[in-house]
C-alpha cells in the first residue's frame, strides 16, 4: 500500500502550471504590485512610477488579459476597441491626481480642465473657474515643495500658470462690470477673498516646504491689483443674499462630509465660525427690514467673505494645516458674550488698582500718591456707569468703559513701572484687546465650562 506522502507528491508532480498560466500570473503579481505600493516607511530610495506609468502598466495588462482570453479575431478586435475605450475614459480620471513633472499633467490642464471650463457659462462662473485654477497651481506647488521636487523650472512654470489664471480672473471681473455692476462685486469678492487665504497660507508654510518667493510674489501682487481696482459699490442686498444662502449652504455640505473625522476642537472652532455667520446674516436682514440704518449689504458683502474663507478652510487641508481659523475668521461675540468681555476687563482693570493702593500706601512718592487718588475717583466713577449699563444691556457704553477702564490702569502702569502682561492693553490695541484678544479666551473657557 503506497504511503500518503508518496501519492502527494506523484499528484504534485502532475500539476504544474502552463507557460501561458505561469505568465498570466506573473503579470497579475506585477500588476498588484503596481497599483499597491509599500507603505512609505518600508520603501527604498527606488523611484517609484507615476501615474501615467501605473495606468498604462494597467492597460496593458488589461488588454493582454482580455486577448489571451478571446481566441476568435473578431473576439480579440472587440477586445482591443474595448480597451481603446477604456483607456480613454480612465486616463483622465487618473490624471486628476497628477503633479507638474507626472506624464499625464498636461492631460489633467489641458483636457479635464478645458472641459471643466465649458461648463462655466455665465461671466461669474467663468471668474469663480480661473480662481478655482489659480488655488490649484498654488495647491500644487505647495504639495512639490513639500516632497522636495519643486525644482526652479517648475517653480517658475507654475507663477506663470498662477499670474495667468489670476490675470484672466480680474479681466473677467472688469467685463462684467460693463453688463453686471452686482455680479461684478460678488466675484471681486470672491476673488478677493481667495488672494487673501492664498496668501495667509504661504505666509503661515514651513520655509522649508514653501514654495519659492516666486509665487508668493505673483499672489502678492494680485492682491494689490484686486485691491486697487475693487469697485467702490456694495452690490444689491438681494443678490448678495442669494450668493450667502448658496455659499453657506455649501459649506454646509463641506462640513458634513468631514465633520466626523476632524478633531473635537477643530469641529467647535467651525461649528462656531458657522454660528457666528448665521448672527451676522440674521443681523443683516433685521437692518434690511428696519430702512433705518442702511440696507444690510454691506454686512452682508463681509459675510460672504467669511464663508469663502470657511469652505476654503474645509477644502483644503493646507489652510488646515497652516493658517488657524482664528486668523482667518475671527471669532465674533454674543451680544452676552460681549458684555462679559467687558465686565472682566472693567474687572482686571480693578483688581491692579487695588494693588497699586496698596503699593502707594508706604510710598514717600507725593506724585504716585496723587495719581492713584485721581484714578480712585475716575474709577468710581466708571464702576457706577458700569453697573448701570450692565443692569440695561448697553453693551456699547459697557464696551467704551471697558476701554477707558483699560487706559487709566495703562497709565497707572507705567507710573509705577509696569510693563503690561503679553498680550495686555496697550495704547495701540486697546479697543482690540477689550472686545476680543484680552478677554475672548477667557469667554469662551467659562462657556465651555457651562
Amino acid at each position: 500500500m503506497k504511503s500518503f506522502d508518496t501519492e502527494i507528491a506523484k499528484y504534485a508532480e502532475k500539476t504544474r502550471l502552463k507557460a501561458a498560466e505561469r505568465a498570466e500570473l506573473r503579470d497579475r503579481i506585477l500588476t498588484y504590485m503596481e497599483y499597491h505600493p509599500l507603505p512609505k516607511n518600508l520603501q527604498t530610495e527606488q523611484a517609484q512610477p507615476d501615474l501615467g506609468q501605473r495606468a498604462w502598466a494597467g492597460s496593458v495588462y488589461a488588454f493582454k488579459y482580455i486577448s489571451e482570453l478571446s481566441t476568435h479575431t473578431y473576439a480579440r478586435a472587440t477586445a482591443g476597441v474595448f480597451m481603446f475605450l477604456l483607456i480613454i475614459g480612465t486616463i483622465p480620471f487618473i490624471a486628476e491626481r497628477s503633479v507638474p513633472g507626472d506624464v499625464l499633467y498636461p492631460v489633467k490642464t489641458n483636457v479635464n480642465e478645458t472641459i471643466l471650463g465649458q461648463f462655466a457659462n455665465s461671466p461669474y462662473e467663468k471668474v469663480s473657474f480661473e480662481t478655482s485654477l489659480m488655488e490649484r497651481r498654488i495647491a500644487e506647488a505647495r504639495l512639490l515643495a513639500k516632497e522636495g521636487k519643486l525644482t526652479n523650472d517648475i517653480e517658475e512654470a507654475i507663477a506663470v500658470d498662477v499670474k495667468e489664471h489670476a490675470d484672466a480672473a480680474q479681466k473677467g471681473i472688469t467685463e462684467l462690470k460693463e453688463s453686471d455692476a452686482d455680479e461684478a462685486a460678488i466675484a471681486e469678492i470672491t476673488f478677493s477673498t481667495a488672494l487673501e487665504v492664498q496668501t495667509a497660507v504661504l505666509k503661515g508654510t514651513d520655509a522649508r516646504s514653501a514654495p519659492a518667493n516666486g509665487i508668493a510674489s505673483v499672489v502678492r501682487d494680485a492682491k494689490a491689483t484686486a485691491d486697487a481696482t475693487k469697485s467702490v459699490d456694495t452690490p444689491s442686498y438681494d443678490k448678495l443674499s442669494a450668493r450667502v444662502r448658496t455659499e453657506m449652504a455649501k459649506a454646509y455640505a463641506l462640513f458634513s462630509s468631514i465633520k466626523s473625522g476632524v478633531r473635537d476642537a477643530e469641529r467647535s472652532d467651525i461649528e462656531r465660525r458657522l454660528g457666528d455667520i448665521e448672527r451676522k446674516i440674521t443681523e443683516a436682514q433685521n437692518i434690511h427690514a428696519s430702512e433705518i440704518s442702511g440696507d444690510g449689504a454691506p454686512e452682508l458683502a463681509e459675510t460672504l467673505s467669511d464663508v469663502r474663507k470657511v469652505i476654503s478652510f474645509l477644502t483644503d487641508i493646507d489652510v488646515r494645516e497652516h493658517v488657524d481659523i482664528e486668523s482667518l475668521v475671527p471669532i465674533v461675540l454674543t451680544h452676552e458674550e460681549r458684555i462679559t468681555a467687558a465686565t472682566k476687563t472693567i474687572e482686571d482693570a480693578g483688581t491692579r488698582f487695588e494693588g497699586y493702593k496698596q503699593r502707594v500706601a508706604s510710598s514717600t512718592d507725593k506724585t504716585l500718591t496723587l495719581s492713584v487718588t485721581e484714578s480712585g475717583t475716575q474709577f468710581e466713577s466708571l464702576f457706577t456707569r458700569a453697573s448701570s449699563s450692565r443692569s440695561i444691556g448697553d453693551v456699547t457704553e459697557l464696551e467704551n468703559i471697558a476701554k477707558a477702564a483699560a487706559a487709566l490702569i495703562e497709565k497707572l502702569g507705567k507710573l509705577f513701572g509696569d510693563v503690561p502682561a503679553a498680550g495686555g492693553p496697550t495704547s495701540e490695541n486697546t479697543e482690540t484687546n477689550t472686545t476680543r484678544s484680552t478677554s475672548t479666551a477667557a469667554v469662551l473657557e467659562e462657556r465651555n465650562e457651562v
